[in-house]
This record gives structure tokens, sequence and C-alpha cells, in this order.
């Protein structure tokens, strides 16, 4: 599970990526992924314990979660991620 605390560091830098967009900007985006957040808090907390203590599951859930934030950071169109 090598790199498993960076993966969750850039799954924490993302959200605050995402959560900083203005809604006046956010609103005029097209349809993006939905991203569920109650799992996507659920998955980081059961990861706040030992590293040898994560199941492949769990590593795989937050791999996951990764993904799907990165994709719903594609979907901003780029004359809209100039502003901050």
């Amino acid at each position: 599970m090598v790199g498993l605390m960076f993966i969750i560091l850039e799954i924490k830098n993302k959200l605050n990526y995402i959560d900083s967009i203005p809604e006046e900007i956010a609103s005029r985006f097209p349809a993006m992924p939905g991203i569920d957040r109650d799992y996507l808090e659920e998955v980081l907390e059961k990861c706040q314990k030992p590293v040898e203590e994560i199941t492949e599951d769990e590593y795989g859930e937050v791999r996951d979660i990764l993904h799907s934030l990165e994709m719903y950071i594609e979907y901003i169109p780029e004359e809209h991620k100039e502003w901050w």
C-alpha cells in the first residue's frame, strides 16, 4: 500500500480545490459526475489508522475516490480554471 498517505493528501487537496469554487462560477459548469461526499468522508475516516491495518478493499476505495475527483475536476471548463 505504498503511497496511501500521498493518495489521501491528494484527495484532501482536490476536495479543497472543489470546495473553493464560488457558487456563481460552479453554476455555469456543464453537468459533472456526482461525488458522494458522505461515502468519501466515511472512507477517509476508515483510513485514519496505522497503514498496516488498512485492508486492500479500503485501499482500493481510496484509489477509486481519487480517480473520481480527478474526473470531476476534468469536467471543469478550462476558462473557469483560471479564476483561482
